[in-house]
């Protein structure tokens, strides 16, 4: 009996499992300083070699009191080495040094570039079948998290990244939340964004549409090349209505299915997609499938009675 509860849990779509991951010292690592990924208000994301190979080191900034980087660290370390899916950043280790600042995750190589860095750096011109490849791939792993009960918190451009050929992987879970019955704020993270949802940013607790805001800010970004709070301020976009960033885009030519997914995710709380919604509608889009209007509707389509037997 007891085996046969153990196999049904394990089927269950928030069952979290987690395996060890390795670990190791500061001198197995080889680090590049000179060859920065990304460089956040907090962190930094190193290429490194490890046993001869190719990494990606996470570490924080000198700046960050050891007491805060030691939880950043231990709170993402939790939540993803709970998560694996083709579309999440793989973590290969964990270093512990004997400080604070020799204490790295260490990810799986860096293909090509962060999305943050292809936005606003290169300023890289996406075709509209390029940035819903990039929002099919975050939308899967998005409805993974939130399928084995984790919020992310934090999804933004500088938490994508991206091969050549536009497959997403998402990273950056140290804000990550186990999802439960006590409502938790955003007040855990210490800077709040303007692609952060709006009733969010006002204090309300964070959970799943939260998070289908934020995606939708990030095709946003990926659609005008600008960062969000270049055009949008924390006490506009507190105003909870209608979709704010959407009256941006609307004069704007083409890329129709790449405003009907800002428009759907940035609506209220009450009217945005979920992700399986969102990643039901672009998988559709993309492998030329018929698919309802708009994501927010795909709902109907899903449970719809079958037209044949």
């Amino acid at each position: 009996m007891e085996a046969q509860i153990r196999v049904r849990d394990i089927h269950e779509a928030s069952t979290v499992i987690s395996v060890p991951i390795p670990e190791i010292l500061p001198d197995d690592l080889d680090i590049n300083e000179n060859c920065k990924y990304a460089i956040g208000p907090k962190t930094l994301s190193i290429m490194g070699k490890l046993n001869g190979r190719m990494v990606t080191v996470k570490k924080y900034q000198r700046t960050i009191p050891d007491c805060e980087i030691s939880q950043l660290l231990n709170d993402e370390y939790e939540t993803i080495r709970c998560l694996y899916h083709p579309n999440i950043a793989l973590l290969i280790a964990i270093c512990n040094g004997p400080t604070t600042m020799e204490q790295y995750l260490v990810f799986e190589p860096l293909e090509y570039h962060f999305l943050h860095r292809l936005l606003f750096e290169e300023k890289a011109k996406l075709e509209e079948d390029s940035i819903l490849k990039i929002a099919h791939d975050v939308a899967n792993a998005m409805q993974y998290v939130h399928n084995m009960g984790f919020l992310h918190c934090y999804l933004g451009a500088h938490s994508v990244i991206v091969t050549r050929d536009y497959t997403a992987k998402i990273c950056n879970f140290e804000y990550s939340l186990r999802e439960s019955g006590d409502p938790v704020s955003l007040s855990h993270c210490t800077l709040l964004h303007n692609w952060m949802a709006p009733e969010q940013i006002l204090g309300f607790p964070a959970d799943k549409s939260g998070d289908v805001f934020s995606f939708g800010i990030l095709m946003w970004e990926c659609l005008v090349l600008k960062r969000s709070r270049q055009v949008f301020s924390l006490e506009k976009l507190a105003v909870i209505g209608k979709s704010v960033h959407y009256k941006v885009i609307s004069k704007l030519e083409g890329k129709k299915n790449v405003k009907l997914v800002i428009s759907d995710c940035t609506k209220i709380a009450s009217r945005r997609p979920t992700f399986h919604q969102v990643f039901a509608w672009l998988d559709g889009l993309l492998h030329y499938r018929l698919v309802n209007v708009a994501p927010v509707t795909m709902d109907e389509e899903l449970h719809a009675p079958k037209l044949f037997d």
